[in-house]
């Protein structure tokens, strides 16, 4: 998945004129970055994600260099990377949604073409999911079984919950007279560090969000202040990031997440990955791994690019990682590295191609320059 990402978005910086010289930044970067570098070699479901968003990106770029021209086998993988975004998070639906819904409008289509994109997409990914779900059996957790008791937990914290019969409801999923152990920035505490009876969860989820809304309607303040500490992850480029690999150096190095289907680490350079281990954990809490300053990055690269050439339709190619991000800030659980590796993926993609853009503004600025000395003469 990575390779095949990378690949597909050098080819397209290739295409755009950007220089071989240039371009070769792009693999250097995922080679070099340690978050890419660290989750390319483990299970987790970040990485297929990250590569989806990486090719809805690369595709709006080509959609973009190409005046909004959609050919049917680029929309047709433009698809399918925004229904990969779909199935494998829950904040990437409503991502999915919003880079479809993005590349129908701003694209050539019909109205009729643009509708049917639309209504094809919703049918399908929903269908498709709930099929999928059904004949896999998979047990499908809710974006509230998670989210939910975290916000509960800052009101429990903020002593904002304090009716008998709504702290007898809580109570059937675990004590609260510690509070749920409220910890802003990671779930974990609340959810995995304690005994907690998931079924009730479930079945009382009703009066859990009555619960919910009563405090934070009454006390928002507390759930500000919640969203504000839980999405450092986007926005605070001094928070010391975490990673989601048990590195273990004492005996040999461990990085493939404890699993139930037998995984396990098997390199044929023990000694090389002890040093790549080594390295990264030295690097965990420095700004290398900090996304929050890649993605205020992307931002300036996109500005300066649309100073420059005058188009505010250069910023299209960044909404998906913006989308994720703005989803991601509203419903994250914990501050892991692993929930914006998508921004490390797009950053040198993005961060070249505005480069790139910028550069063809100051050449046209030049020819254009001796022009006008000429007809002042």
């Amino acid at each position: 998945a990575v390779t095949g990402a990378m690949t597909w978005a050098l080819n397209e910086l290739l295409e755009a004129g950007v220089s071989r010289r240039w371009a070769w930044i792009l693999p250097a970067a995922f080679i070099l970055l340690p978050p890419i570098l660290l989750y390319a070699i483990t299970v987790y479901k970040d990485v297929y994600y990250s590569a989806s968003i990486l090719g809805m990106t690369v595709l709006l770029h080509r959609a973009l260099r190409t005046d909004g021209e959609w050919s049917r086998p680029a929309l047709g993988t433009f698809l399918l990377m925004a229904m990969l975004t779909f199935f494998l998070r829950h904040n990437g639906v409503p991502v999915a949604l919003v880079c479809v819904a993005l590349a129908a409008a701003t694209g050539k289509f019909t109205r009729q073409a643009r509708a049917l994109i639309g209504a094809g997409f919703l049918l399908v990914s929903f269908g498709l999911k709930k099929a999928m779900y059904a004949g896999l059996d998979v047990y499908h957790r809710s974006a509230t079984e998670l989210l939910l008791p975290h916000h509960l937990a800052a009101h429990l914290s903020a002593g904002n919950i304090t009716d008998p019969a709504e702290l007898a409801v809580l109570n059937q999923i675990r004590p609260t007279s510690d509070q749920w152990t409220y910890d802003c920035t990671n779930i974990s505490p609340t959810m995995f560090w304690h005994p907690v009876d998931r079924n009730a969860a479930e079945r009382l989820r009703g009066p859990l969000l009555k619960i919910f809304f009563r405090a934070a309607l009454h006390h928002p303040a507390t759930e500000l202040r919640h969203l504000r500490c839980a999405s450092q992850i986007v926005w605070n480029p001094f928070l010391a990031v975490r990673n989601a690999i048990p590195f273990d150096l004492t005996d040999r190095v461990r990085y493939v997440y404890p699993n139930d289907f037998g995984f396990i680490e098997a390199s044929k350079n023990e000694a090389l990955v002890r040093k790549v281990a080594a390295i990264y954990m030295a690097l965990e809490h420095r700004a290398i791994n900090q996304p929050s300053l890649y993605l205020y990055g992307i931002f300036l690269a996109g500005i300066i690019a649309v100073r420059r050439r005058g188009r505010w339709e250069l910023l299209i190619p960044m909404a998906p990682v913006v989308a994720h991000s703005l989803f991601l800030a509203m419903t994250v659980p914990d501050q892991e590295v692993r929930y914006q590796l998508c921004v490390f993926f797009v950053f040198p993609f993005l961060m070249l191609a505005y480069q790139n853009a910028s550069a063809a503004s100051n050449e046209a600025s030049e020819i254009a320059e001796p022009n006008t000395n000429d007809a002042g003469r």
